[in-house]
């Protein structure tokens, strides 16, 4: 087990340094305790979403070019961190990013501040650009398009959180058809996990990978080195354990020693369950494949 949460800690890091966006455009913190009682008492009395951390991303086709980070208490936005920022003509993040690139990332960011301090339903308020960015008319060449902002944060939402202050507080939706649903999880351009679904009276019938990629290795392909091998039988391990219970048993993958068989092989970084969950969230937000 001990050797599990190494792993995790170390993927993290790696993660961490692999995107490398929180170095060019800073998180951007919560406001004031009052700023924020301000705001959430317009909010709704009950809590939409669990407390902790969300990541969403916005894709053009297979192209990867937003990602966020960011954390939520009580239905309000307490920080905002872009993972990445990329266009046709590069990355905005990139340490050596042109003028003009680090203009339209600032940019973003203000976007982003917005948010801080708002209940969620102030996502809607990023269609209107002009009237939270200042200085766009400046920005000639390149197009802030905040609508990128607000899919990768509403597909945040529908993920789920990605990492829960409270497990136990994360819930599920009810009312999920009978059928097949499918889903992925990308970072840094790269479909790390992607699986199948079946779903009958809300509970899990089978979970099947159709990908499970890191760090340039198919953890699938029976060529891989046997570490490889023993990572891919873990998340089996933690598909298998879905099948036959509740949708709700999602939340149980949060701790994934207390599902997943320790294994002493294991030495390299391994995807992480709350991977898994963001994959499986997104097929259910998709509804299930008409057959």
């Amino acid at each position: 087990m001990k050797r599990l949460i190494a792993i995790a800690v170390l993927l993290s890091g790696v993660m961490a340094g692999a995107c490398g966006c929180a170095y060019f455009v800073p998180p951007v913190d919560a406001p004031s305790d009052s700023e924020t009682l301000k705001n959430s008492e317009s909010a709704e009395s009950f809590q939409q979403y669990a407390d902790g951390v969300y990541r969403g991303f916005y894709k053009y086709g297979d192209e990867e070019e937003l990602s966020v980070q960011f954390e939520l208490e009580n239905d309000i936005f307490q920080r905002l961190t872009f993972r990445s920022l990329k266009y046709k003509d590069g990355d905005y993040l990139a340490s050596d990013a042109t003028d003009l690139q680090k203009q339209v990332a600032g940019q973003y960011t203000q976007a982003g501040k917005y948010l801080i301090g708002k209940n969620v339903d102030a996502v809607s308020d990023l269609a209107e650009s002009k009237s939270i960015v200042s200085d766009m008319d400046a920005v000639t060449g390149a197009t802030l398009n905040t609508d990128k902002l607000e899919r990768a944060v509403e597909d945040g939402l529908q993920r789920n959180v990605f990492r829960p202050a409270r497990s136990e507080a994360v819930s599920f939706p009810d009312d999920l058809k009978d059928g097949i649903y499918r889903g992925a999880y990308d970072d840094g351009g790269v479909e790390q996990i992607a699986v199948e679904v079946k779903i009958k009276d809300r509970k899990f019938v089978s979970v099947k990978y159709k990908a499970l990629n890191y760090g340039g290795l198919d953890y699938l392909k029976e060529e891989e080195s046997s570490a490889a091998r023993e990572i891919a039988d873990q998340y089996k391990e933690a598909a298998a354990y879905l099948e036959g219970k509740s949708v709700q048993a999602l939340t149980e993958l949060y701790e994934p020693p207390a599902v997943i068989e320790d294994k002493d092989a294991v030495t390299g970084p391994t995807l992480r369950t709350n991977k898994l969950i963001s994959a499986i969230c997104r097929a259910l937000a998709d509804g299930p494949e008409d057959r």
